[in-house]
């Protein structure tokens, strides 16, 4: 063999092992060396009022979303991204999704598939730790019956159903304050306790936890949504990088209000995602969907009652773009006890009955939201 010989067969051998690669055939090859994102799962929630479908990724990776018709399908194009095996296909059948199908579009992109009911539109973004597509579609809405607002004053039952969500839990201690207290107990020792209390008065209450177990934020607002929430309260504990600061504070979904409001919200999405910005970009869309002036409503009687029966200082109620509140089909709030870092507020937290008081302000501050809606 010649020495030009000697050089061309093993290019050529290398540029055939990459055609290879690239055709699909060395998928591990791709996520080892090349950094491709690899498609892991498909999980979904469904609701009357919505449907929640969670593509799970093993990289965070650039995609497009657009929707055809004729059938009516979402198509979802990710950017070196691969399959495993090629073609898979998730069934649904829900009403709003038929099916979700996932195949190799291309040797460098990955195309996800969701065959489509009738909707009204959809919502879709990313978040991280784990990296994740998030996509919530919503059926058409269909004409009100003229006796429905009637009967509804009639019954005066407005507020049936409640899902308490204890912030944090599991690998996610949330917040460590003074002596140690770790923000995920505290907040699931205080919904048990507002769960009991809203019990005896005949509410149906559903906890996202009832244990020390992590809880993925998409999965929150989805419980609430599957179990057909009226209302969602979202519990957790504030800390500052300066012990003097402290009181309580109410937040509904939005833009941050302020510097303030969008450093806790970076905190509070932290498991979901460390850029605030990417989710105030989608929230714009979002909001069309959300029942804002409900919110700010229960918002405001759940502050009020908060700082009057724990005299805690009125922080007020904020907006901010929080994780946990996006895509919940009713009002929904989160509420920021006391501030763990503050020694004052520390100390009465540890307390059983501070906490009881805690319980019984939130318990207040929704039949006060539940009594004014059915006096409308």
């Amino acid at each position: 063999m010649s020495g030009a010989g000697r050089y061309i067969w093993p290019a050529f051998i290398f540029l055939l092992w990459t055609e290879a690669i690239w055709a699909g055939g060395g998928w591990k090859e791709k996520v080892r060396r090349y950094r491709y994102c690899y498609i892991d799962s498909v999980y979904w929630w469904s609701s009357e009022r919505s449907t929640r479908v969670v593509v799970r990724l093993k990289a965070r990776r650039p995609y497009t979303a657009y929707l055809l018709k004729n059938p009516s399908r979402l198509c979802i194009d990710i950017d070196r991204a691969v399959l495993h095996p090629p073609k898979r296909t998730w069934s649904i059948e829900d009403g709003l999704v038929h099916r979700v199908r996932a195949a190799q579009f291309s040797p460098k992109k990955a195309r996800v598939v969701l065959d489509l009911g009738d909707i009204r539109g959809y919502n879709i973004f990313s978040l991280s730790h784990p990296d994740r597509i998030i996509i919530d579609l919503f059926p058409k809405i269909p004409k009100p019956s003229p006796v429905e607002p009637s009967l509804v004053r009639q019954l005066g039952a407005k507020v049936k159903k409640i899902v308490l969500d204890p912030g944090h839990g599991g690998r996610d201690p949330g917040a460590i304050g003074l002596w140690g207290i770790k923000e995920k107990d505290i907040v699931l020792d205080i919904c048990k306790r507002a769960s009991k209390l809203l019990r005896r008065r005949g509410y149906e209450v559903y906890l996202t936890r009832t244990r020390d177990v992590f809880v993925p934020l998409e999965a929150r607002t989805a419980f609430a949504n599957q179990k057909h929430a009226d209302l969602f309260v979202s519990v957790h504990l504030n800390f500052s990088r300066s012990r003097v600061t402290s009181g309580t504070e109410t937040y509904y979904l939005s833009f941050a209000s302020d510097r303030e409001a969008k450093e806790l919200a970076a905190f509070e999405n932290a498991t979901a995602s460390n850029r605030i910005g990417d989710i105030e970009k989608v929230l714009k869309g979002i909001l069309k969907n959300t029942k804002i002036k409900e919110s700010k409503a229960l918002a405001s009687t759940v502050q009020e009652s908060l700082v009057s029966r724990c005299r805690r200082e009125d922080r007020g109620v904020r907006s901010a773009p929080f994780v946990v509140l996006i895509g919940a089909n009713m009002p929904a709030v989160l509420v920021e006890i006391c501030f763990i870092s503050n020694p004052k507020e520390a100390r009465l937290i540890k307390e059983r009955w501070f906490r009881q008081r805690v319980a019984e302000a939130l318990v207040d501050g929704v039949e006060r939201y539940a009594s004014r809606l059915a006096a409308r």
